[in-house]
């Protein structure tokens, strides 16, 4: 609402497709068509080729959900097109990953093993691991609709074997940072502990003054009169 007002129309474009995609997972298709078609228009207006690759794969996703299936391959195709005009490796793997599930569902299976094998020697490239363990576990299911067993094994190894490395990868940073955040709290604890310790020591350092000003004022006053004594003169005398 507030990119609306500003006439912030690329802001505006992102806004209404990360709705379109929260409307996906919700499985509110119409919703998510709703959004990312504005998301389209918006991006289509000010010319962000990448903005609209992006929305047309979620509205890609959104058509295939609805049984909408020649307008789903429809906005795949634009997407691949525009993510290969705009250089945007890593958009064209995730439209070649959705296409070849496409023609998988659509029992195409001759194109969706092209366009998977596409999508993962160009993830492999770019070494993106989650893009990667996604192909193979898409080729894996393309196999067991083929019925190549051996195959499907294969892939779903490769694909374990990636998912570890990113979820592991992922599993020590979180590691790290929690090893960081331990180390900084016992560095804010150490650091309070010795300021109450130092603030304890300034108490007993006043306690103990304190006190020994009360012990020298009864060593030179009388305590019925409260006037200084004998021994307080003799002090003055000694030191005149």
């Amino acid at each position: 609402s507030q990119a609306e007002k500003l006439d912030q129309k690329s802001l505006h474009g992102d806004v209404c497709e990360t709705l379109c995609n929260v409307y996906y997972t919700m499985g509110d298709y119409k919703q998510a068509l709703n959004y990312g078609l504005r998301s389209l228009a918006l991006y289509q207006e000010v010319q962000d080729g990448h903005g609209e690759a992006e929305v047309l794969n979620s509205l890609g996703d959104s058509y295939q959900a609805l049984d909408q299936t020649g307008k789903a391959i429809e906005c795949f195709r634009n997407a691949l097109a525009l993510a290969r005009e705009t250089g945007h490796k890593h958009e064209e793997v995730e439209t070649l990953l959705r296409m070849g599930k496409y023609f998988t569902a659509t029992e195409a299976y001759d194109q969706a093993q092209g366009l998977l094998n596409l999508a993962l020697e160009n993830a492999g490239k770019l070494e993106i691991k989650r893009s990667i363990y996604e192909c193979h576990l898409a080729l894996a299911d393309l196999a067991k609709k083929t019925d190549s067993y051996q195959e499907a094994l294969e892939h779903h190894e490769k694909f374990f074997e990636y998912y570890q490395q990113v979820y592991g990868e992922a599993e020590t940073l979180r590691i790290q940072s929690l090893e960081v955040m331990h180390q900084v709290d016992t560095a804010r604890k150490d650091a309070e502990i010795y300021r109450l310790k130092n603030v304890a020591l300034q108490i007993e350092i006043d306690e103990r003054k304190k006190a020994q000003d009360a012990l020298r004022s009864l060593a030179i006053t009388d305590p019925l009169t409260g006037l200084y004594n004998r021994r307080y003169f003799f002090e003055l005398a000694e030191e005149a």
